[in-house]
């Protein structure tokens, strides 16, 4: 039994109004990994530019984005962030 249009709406939107205040973590089952693989490998040039930019928004946003390897995994990590940066983190990235 599949969930009504309705509830799907109101999930997604419920999912978007809890990442303002609190973080969120999302998980998708997967059937072929190298799929996935192979557009992370081929976005991570893109990612890490885009996380280095300046937010010119009128909100300001504070994007960062880390890779790293556990054992024989790559694990990846994009926080997004509303607000400014601390002066202390703001300099140690000037």
């Amino acid at each position: 039994m599949g969930m009504s249009e309705d509830v799907a709406s109101a999930a997604v939107v419920t999912f978007l109004l809890s990442s303002f205040s609190s973080p969120v973590y999302l998980t998708i089952e997967l059937e072929d990994r190298s799929i996935v693989d192979q557009f992370l490998q081929r976005s991570d040039p893109l990612v890490s530019v885009w996380t280095k930019s300046r937010n010119r928004g009128f909100i300001p946003i504070d994007r960062q984005y880390c890779k790293f390897r556990h054992g024989d995994i790559d694990v990846r990590t994009i926080g997004i962030t509303r607000g400014r940066r601390l002066a202390s983190d703001a300099e140690n990235r000037a």
